[in-house]
């Protein structure tokens, strides 16, 4: 099919089409050295060829943002496959790709991730990074002109409130221009090599540093513990650690920013937090399509260390700039994980901005990805309060936006079927309940983050990439028993993680303690598979049968914290009681017979 509707429109909404894009691009000569004045000197030399450049088609092109666009509507897999067309016509060289593939490869990535081949996705997203790193001087070769402030309110439609911080939008060009090709060409005559004519070419520079960083925090997110130990992951941070962005230039923002999200994948959770900082206004003075990201990593980084005040604010601050430069996945990712961040300190109430970020999200088909996730998130808020009925209803509208597209089967879908079974237990709906959960952790057995992590780090093992100490730590972290606050945090992940068998590492575990003679820590290990074995051949995990003891053995047989448990749960399900009461009395009554 070939792309016929422009990004504008579909950014108005415009239903965005099932498609498959051909994309169509062209070969240049790039070379990796250059700076912004050279720019400057050859508009001056060339100015009719520069001229021309400025009125021809920018990368990536429309039809990139048209499935971008379409992607947003969760339609992944038709996405994914017009993003490899789209890359097909990328632009390379003698050099390979070009700059402009690091967003097809990154929104491919995001393609795979939805769709939990998470494997297929952190490939496109190494592919991404690794092409920063063969073009990470892009930045000094483009010519960043001023800024000037925005006359309209980009935010203005927003409906769930104003943000606390003092806001000055920029307006920043689609375009820009970025010098390519060489002025020392006799030179390379003489001492041999690849003739590359200078020229200039317009390129979405915000697309492709909104995808650099893209790549860069969804390999955090994926790789977990593992990313410190990558590589690549060094090489990326040495890379902005040289800020190769003009001096006294708004692309120093962007480098603060993509260092941050660089130095944060490592686990330099200080260093992360000072660059993001750094890197939020554009001249110290006005937001740019990073800013959105910035506030977003501070808020994960603020829930990780338990700051819930600080990441509240850093994740409802984000949704504004995202909303400005048309980031919907960003404002569906802030919403949820604020949501989160609620549910994480209490389950009294509902989480105030989403009922007003769902009717936003509802008027705007590119934004349907969003309102399905946030309704989702909405009746999680509801669930964790035993109000079923209200979660059921909006369940029943997600599902209505989720019909007919790709979010059934992508991570959405698991969220919503998760939710469905809450739902239909507390209705007393078992057999519904258990179908919805058997869905739900099917799609979890390939589409689980921590699973994922399980297994990168025994690859690593395996392959002598780390020492047997770091990676004893590796298994130390991710084989862990699940705690209290595992539970809280991700049911989903933690479920999947208890019922899903992954003895192999394990075995792997217990052979490094034995090689470092540590015999007291490889008797605790062989319980931990002990446990691990028997509670995964359990229903739940084994979570059923720990809350019929908690909540019915008697009291001298349970320790201080089950029976502080079981005053806590008696507290939230005062129903319990009486029913407990019952059943005694039923079994009472069965042993007299």
């Amino acid at each position: 099919m070939t792309l016929t509707l422009s990004t504008a429109d579909s950014l108005r909404g415009t239903n965005p089409p099932r498609l498959v894009s051909t994309g169509r691009g062209s070969h240049v000569g790039c070379s990796h050295v250059g700076w912004s004045a050279a720019i400057l000197c050859f508009a001056l030399a060339f100015p009719q060829a520069a001229e021309a450049q400025r009125g021809s088609r920018a990368v990536p092109g429309d039809d990139h943002f048209l499935v971008v666009a379409a992607m947003h509507a969760g339609e992944f897999r038709e996405a994914g496959d017009a993003f490899r067309d789209v890359a097909a016509g990328g632009i390379r060289s003698t050099e390979g790709r070009w700059i402009d593939s690091i967003a097809y490869h990154a929104r491919l990535g995001e393609c795979y991730y939805h769709l939990g081949d998470l494997a297929l996705a952190l490939e496109q997203y190494n592919a991404a990074a690794r092409l920063f790193l063969a073009h990470s001087d892009w930045m000094l070769r483009v010519e960043f002109p001023a800024i000037e402030p925005e006359q309209v309110d980009r935010a203005s439609k927003i409906t769930w409130g104003r943000p606390s911080r003092p806001v000055s939008m920029g307006r920043f060009p689609e375009t820009l221009l970025s010098q390519q090709g060489r002025f020392d060409n006799e030179n390379v005559l003489r001492r041999g090599g690849v003739i590359a004519n200078p020229e200039l070419r317009a390129i979405r520079a915000n697309e492709i540093a909104y995808c650099t960083g893209l790549a860069i925090r969804r390999r955090r997110e994926l790789m977990g513990a593992t990313c410190p130990h990558d590589p690549l992951t060094q090489a990326v941070i040495e890379a902005l650690a040289r800020r190769p962005a003009p001096p006294n230039s708004w692309g120093q923002s962007w480098v603060s920013v993509l260092l941050g999200l660089a130095y944060s994948s490592a686990g330099q959770t200080q260093q992360a937090i000072g660059e993001l900082q750094r890197g939020l206004l554009a001249g110290g003075t006005f937001d740019h399509p990073l800013t959105a990201v910035a506030l977003l990593e501070m808020g994960r980084l603020a829930m990780e260390r338990g700051q819930h005040e600080a990441a509240a604010t850093f994740f409802y601050e984000a949704t504004f700039p995202a909303v400005a430069f048309s980031q919907p996945d960003i404002v569906e990712e802030a919403f949820r994980l604020g949501s989160d961040n609620f549910l994480a300190t209490t389950h009294q109430g509902t989480y105030a901005p989403l009922p007003a970020a769902i009717e936003f999200a509802k008027s705007r088909d590119v934004y349907r990805y969003a309102h399905a996730s946030l309704l989702i998130a909405l009746a999680d808020n509801f669930t964790a309060r035993g109000d079923a009925a209200r979660a059921a209803r909006l369940l029943a509208e997600a599902q209505q936006t989720m019909r007919r597209s790709d979010m059934v089967g992508a991570d959405v879908g698991a969220r919503y079927y998760h939710q469905l079974a809450l739902v239909s237990y507390q209705q007393a709906n078992l057999a519904a309940g258990d179908a919805a959960l058997a869905t739900m952790l099917a799609w979890q057995r390939k589409g689980s983050k921590w699973l994922f992590q399980i297994g990168l780090a025994d690859k690593l093992y395996l392959a002598g990439r780390v020492s047997p100490r770091v990676a004893e730590n590796l298994f130390v972290d991710l084989l862990r028993e699940p705690t209290g606050k595992d539970w809280t945090a991700d049911l989903r992940e933690t479920l999947s993680v208890t019922l899903t068998p992954h003895l192999l590492p394990m075995e792997h575990w217990f052979e490094i303690t034995l090689e470092r003679k540590d015999f007291e820590r490889a008797i605790e290990i062989t319980d931990i598979v002990r446990r691990h074995r028997f509670y995964s051949s359990l229903p739940m995990g084994g979570r059923l049968l720990t809350l019929r003891w908690i909540m019915e053995a008697p009291e001298a047989s349970l320790p201080a914290d089950a029976i502080l448990q079981r005053q806590d749960l008696m507290n939230r399900y005062p129903n319990y009681a009486a029913l407990s009461r019952q059943g005694a009395a039923v079994r009472a009554e069965l042993e007299s017979l």
